[in-house]
């Protein structure tokens, strides 16, 4: 019995004891979690230099925030005043207390607030070590998807997901983009008076249309049913955003307490899964019976998600029908309220700026005209554009980032440890004077008037969708719709805002929105003359013998045959629009007569054919007595030349000398008050010379002045009229530029040109246009080449399949070495060799590459041979000698020859007798030879030993070159591993799984960047030699004959004075805007040479090298081994001496930020 009970009571102390030790260890960890582990956060934080509030036990800093945001809320804002404090109070009143380096409590949690720009590139790009924030439960309820995953999962959802967003996959939802938008456009005219006017609450109709466009978008025929889902939706988003707000949402297991929330948010989660995981498997079954297209965002991620795990033979490798549910809710989430809310608030800054209102429409009128808004026209809104930016600037969707560590974490000189949270700022960035200027909360579109990393000065200071790898995959789908949407509404609409609106910008869900919506007076605008320009182009077209004919016959032409005949067909493509806007007003004044037709028409040949040809006749005359930048524009090195001269020409030289205006009531000029009837005169010319807004060279011909576009060299001025301004701004002017440059690059191609001592100078104004009184005599001289491959891009692009054939070959070497799993070492640079020698040999000698091979071995060995010879002293005659190296080269000299010889009778006979197909170096070569030697005889053509010795030419310098840029890139990007990441996302983003087209390679800004600089650091030839064949003038030097001229390419193009403090250090975005802009406009990068006889292969060799790069980045990451030696060595070209040891790393999972 004694014993039983001793038994018994060991039990009850035994248990006693665990629960005690239980209720310790809890205990400990609660404590540890609500006061000890925070209290020892916050002397970690303080000592690396941050400061904030000191810490409340469990709640934080949540009842001052809560305090801050409830009374931010109950403000109304006046039209100027700063957004911020209403947006994010907590976060603004933090860093005017405690300055930048701040923190805020969210429950026992610190919020640590970087506002450095560096330090945001770095948290955004390292996604391995700053991650985002865990979901938490109840966010679950919402959305999971994409943005909530880590590490490999988030990189096979990302490369499963980037297909549906593929641009090319975009321009296939613009007709569900233009319905969406067209429906809602029809109900606003619906609404509008008779006198053209009606107040409406833009704000939920630019919601609807933004869920129509992602149900369309995402379910094709089934957006009824996604509308329902949109609903639940953003009420569950109301509902989130309520419990983040209060102090409860950080209780454990607070979640699962019955309220009437919590009830309601799980109930809507099993509605909304359910509806969408039915939609989701009869999709499937539709596809399997191949009765559904997969065109929407639905179909393209089942398909690619079908694909993948075909692929791999494995389900691991696809999403499960859960993650695909969740990311179809995430759609609805992230894509309603971005673009619904970039839509308002730009039709809001638009009414209180009307000026770029007008801006804007002028632009999509002129893009667009009649017609309805297409992709490429998209693409070409500027203006628009601009104001996207600027609006995203202002008012970003999500006005906050966040970021975690799991791990003691070193960011720049901080060190952070595990548990903090890290919050991006984006709108206190985005609203920062220190970055932005003192203008910064002004409504500026022209500061992104040269783009984006101008308007930041490269730093990453704009991030409206994130930044990094895991920037927003749906930021062009967004920018897309949006400028679809404004486009159709600036097309029908003028806007201003009505008295009942009210300024109060506010975050109901996780989106900056209007509180009490956008209430505005919207305005009806009705067909006018303007939408005539969408036929001009096809009118002109049919109508070029006006051009030749005499004025009676013309008036013959315009009156009689010409409306019966040629314009009869094109007539009824305007009348279509014309007639309905009749029908609709009951009144013909709404369109156009005949004679308004025909009037327009006779506008059309008097203005765009003097206007042009004047144009193009003072840009001969300027060109001959510049003959530097005849050169630089015929060299075509820089494409943007011709612009900027056919730019600098009209302001030298005028076409309309003065713009006339009169007055039609009284009205108020400035400080003039200009009386009905006055006649007021813009003298355009004297403007375009004046040097108070030019500079001191005014009257000087200096296209450069151009180099960064017209809106900074008129400094936002409205000083460059050469087409007129405003809304009465000429709507020929690109019609006229885009005939001036085809004209201006055919002429420069064919010929040279000086001016003839004939030619006198008088320009004067006839018929009000500046022309050249005497006439433009210039001497021509016809330019004889035979083959340039700067002007053969149609050639080159048949040259594609070889590259990839050989890069192919290559890597299949690489991934043969590579181990089942981690790394493996690897001399790079004899595969480059190979690769690039396989490259030309391809597309030299086409199916003779076999052959092609042998010659590039001579003619490599014949180089070493060369270099060696050249370290040593020349003697006359030398050569002669019968040394064993002068024989053995001799040999190597013989046999060459007699390969390509072989090669080019063999091509000659299958060119003779109509067998040759193939499309390679060689044949457009001989075929070239020939072509001229049928025009003009054998003047000016080459011989086959000259044939023979371009040949040669081929593997030496295509070879050597290319080969040698691929091995310093991956060199240098082994080193900076961010531009490398960087890069491989680019390739990802426009190629995807497809493989490389030219198209394609010619939209890799980034990897174009990197290419352009470290052939400024390593450029293939050091030095670059002329000799003087006579005494010549150079600058202030005068220099004998026989004398040789080394440039410097390798120091020039490091020289701090030309590149600044970093000069010697690796940095792409320096090139982030062209070559003109990195230079200034200096001639200070030339790793191909420069003037007439720049490389005629540095396309084939960019071209070559883009592919090469974009392929090893899908397939491999790497670093520098441990046991490379960096020995740059000149053999010919600049060469690795002694290899290029990297470690190389296959890549299963592809990241990729499309």
């Amino acid at each position: 019995m004694e014993a039983t009970y001793v038994s018994t009571f060991t039990v009850y102390s035994s248990c006693l004891l665990l629960l005690l030790l239980l209720v310790v260890v809890v205990s400990w960890k609660a404590l540890n979690w609500v006061w000890f582990r925070p209290k020892k956060l916050e002397k970690h934080l303080k000592e690396q230099g941050f400061r904030g509030n000191p810490y409340k036990l469990l709640h934080g800093d949540f009842k001052e925030m809560s305090t801050l945001y409830t009374e931010a809320q109950s403000k109304n804002l006046n039209l100027s005043d700063d957004i911020v404090p209403r947006v994010i109070p907590q976060y603004l009143g933090a860093v005017k207390k405690y300055g930048k380096n701040t923190y805020l409590w969210f429950g026992p949690r610190p919020a640590v607030v970087i506002m450095d720009p560096n330090l945001i590139k770095a948290v955004t790009q390292k996604v391995d070590v700053f991650r985002k924030l865990r979901v938490h439960p109840l966010g679950r309820l919402l959305a999971l998807g994409l943005v909530s995953y880590e590490g490999e999962k988030w990189a096979k959802q990302r490369k499963l997901l980037n297909p549906a967003f593929h641009v090319e996959k975009l321009k296939l939802m613009l007709p569900a983009f233009y319905k969406s938008a067209s429906e809602m456009v029809t109900k606003w005219e619906n609404v509008i008076s008779p006198k053209g006017l009606a107040e409406v609450d833009v704000w939920p109709n630019l919601q609807a249309l933004t869920s129509d466009a992602i149900s369309r978008t995402a379910f094709g025929s089934n957006y009824e049913e996604g509308r329902r889902i949109f609903e639940l939706q953003r009420e569950q988003t109301e509902h989130l955003m309520q419990a983040a707000r209060s102090v409860y949402i950080n209780i454990p297991g607070f979640r699962f307490l019955p309220t009437k929330r919590n009830r309601r948010m799980k109930q809507i989660t099993r509605e909304v899964n359910g509806s969408v995981r039915e939609m989701i498997n009869t999709r499937r079954k539709a596809m399997r019976a191949g009765e559904a297209g997969s065109d929407d965002l639905l179909g393209l991620m089942l398909q690619s998600n079908s694909q993948e795990i075909e692929k791999h033979g494995n389900k691991d490798f696809g999403m499960t029908t859960e993650e695909i549910v969740d990311e179809c809710k995430l759609f609805y989430l992230a894509g309603q309220e971005t673009t619904s809310g970039l839509l308002v608030w730009t039709m809001v800054l638009l009414c209180r700026y009307p000026e770029w209102q007008a801006r804007a429409r002028e632009e999509v009128l002129q893009q667009f005209g009649t017609k309805d808004p297409d992709f490429e026209g998209l693409n070409h809104l500027k203006i628009v554009t601009m104001i996207l930016h600027e609006v995203l600037r202002l008012y970003p969707p999500v006005p906050i980032m966040s970021r975690g560590t799991t791990q003691e974490t070193k960011l720049g000189n901080l060190t952070l440890p595990a548990g903090v949270q890290i919050t991006l700022p984006i709108m206190l960035m985005h609203h920062d004077p220190d970055i932005w200027g003192e203008d910064v909360k002004e409504f500026k579109p022209e500061r992104f008037a040269e783009g984006v990393s101008h308007a930041t000065k490269g730093q990453v200071a704009y991030f409206p969708f994130g930044w990094g790898p895991r920037i927003c995959i749906g930021q062009n789908f967004a920018m897309l719709e949006a400028k679809l949407a404004m486009s159709m509404i600036l097309h029908r609409f003028s806007f201003e805002l009505s008295p009942s609106y009210t300024h109060a910008p506010g975050r109901a869900t996780a989106v900056v929105q209007p509180q009490y919506g956008a209430h505005l007076i919207l305005q009806k605008i009705y067909l006018d003359k303007t939408k005539f320009c969408a036929i001009t182009r096809e009118i002109i077209e049919e109508c070029k013998l006006l051009y030749s004919a005499s004025a009676q016959t013309s008036k013959n032409v315009l009156e009689n045959r010409f409306c019966n005949t040629l314009l009869g067909p094109k007539i009824s493509q305007f009348d279509e629009p014309n007639f309905k806007e009749i029908q609709e007003h009951g009144n013909e004044r709404f369109g156009l007569t005949s004679e308004e037709v025909i009037q327009e028409c006779k506008l059309f040949f008097f203005a765009g054919h003097e206007t042009t040809a004047i144009l193009l006749v003072w840009t001969l005359i300027l060109l001959s007595k510049h003959s530097d930048w005849q050169a630089r524009a015929r060299d075509g090195f820089f494409r943007s030349l011709v612009t900027m001269i056919l730019n600098e020409v009209p302001r030298l030289y005028t076409p309309g000398v003065m713009i006339s205006r009169r007055v039609n009531q009284d009205t108020k000029l400035g400080e003039l008050s200009p009386p009905a009837g006055m006649i007021v005169l813009m003298p355009s010319i004297l403007l375009h010379h004046d040097p108070s807004l030019w500079g001191d060279d005014a009257k000087e011909f200096n296209p450069e002045r151009f180099s960064e576009g017209v809106a900074k060299a008129t400094k936002g001025q409205q000083c460059f009229l050469p087409f007129g301004g405003g809304p009465r701004i000429c709507i020929g002017q690109n019609f006229a530029l885009l005939e001036a440059n085809m004209a201006l690059a055919l002429i420069l191609q064919r010929f040279s040109f000086e001016l003839s001592p004939l030619y006198t100078h008088a320009p004067y104004l006839f018929r009000t246009l500046l022309q050249p009184q005497y006439g433009a005599q210039l001497i021509m001289k016809k330019l004889w080449i035979c083959i340039d491959f700067r002007m053969m891009c149609p050639k080159v692009e048949y040259m594609v399949p070889a590259f990839y054939l050989s890069c192919n070959e290559m890597l299949s070497k690489w991934e043969n070495l590579a181990p089942a799993e981690g790394s493996f070492e690897l001399d790079v640079w004899p595969y480059l060799q190979t690769f690039t020698g396989d490259v030309i040999s391809r597309t030299a000698f086409g199916s003779n590459h076999e052959k092609g091979r042998r010659i590039f071995e001579l003619q490599r060995e014949q180089a070493l041979y060369i270099e060696q010879v050249m370290q040593s002293i020349c003697l006359p005659g030398w050569s002669f000698v019968p040394t064993e190296r002068n024989k053995r080269m001799q040999k190597i000299f013989k046999e060459v020859n007699s390969l390509v010889m072989g090669n080019i009778n063999e091509r000659l006979k299958e060119i003779q007798t109509g067998e040759a197909t193939s499309d390679d170096l060689l044949r457009i070569l001989l075929e070239s030879n020939f072509n001229e030697i049928r025009q003009h005889g054998n003047k000016n053509c080459m011989s086959l030993e000259e044939v023979i010795e371009e040949c040669k030419l081929f593997y030496l310098a295509g070879q050597e070159t290319t080969s040698g840029l691929l091995a310093w890139t991956l060199i240098l990007l082994s080193q900076h591993f961010d531009w490398q990441a960087r890069a491989r996302d680019e390739v990802l983003q426009v190629f995807d799984n497809n493989e490389p087209d030219i198209s394609k390679l010619n939209h890799l800004k980034i990897v174009t960047m990197i290419l352009n600089e470290v052939l400024r650091l390593y450029p293939p030839a050091a030095m670059l030699f002329r000799m003087i064949p006579e005494e010549t003038k150079l600058g202030e030097l005068s220099l004998p004959e026989g004398m040789f001229i080394f440039v410097a390419r390798v120091l020039l193009q490091q020289d701090k004075d030309l590149w600044g403090d970093d000069a010697k250090e690796f940095n792409p975005e320096r090139f982030s805007e062209g070559v003109s802009k990195a230079t200034k406009g200096n001639l200070s990068l030339f790793p191909f040479g420069w003037g007439p006889r720049t490389c005629m292969g540095q396309n084939f060799a960019m071209l070559e090298a883009k592919m090469a790069l974009a392929l090893i980045l899908r397939r491999f990451s790497w670093e520098l081994s441990p046991s490379y030696a960096h020995a740059p060595q000149v053999v010919l070209t600049l060469q690795p001496q002694y290899g290029a040891h990297l470690i190389l790393k296959k890549l299963l999972a592809i990241r990729s930020t499309a």
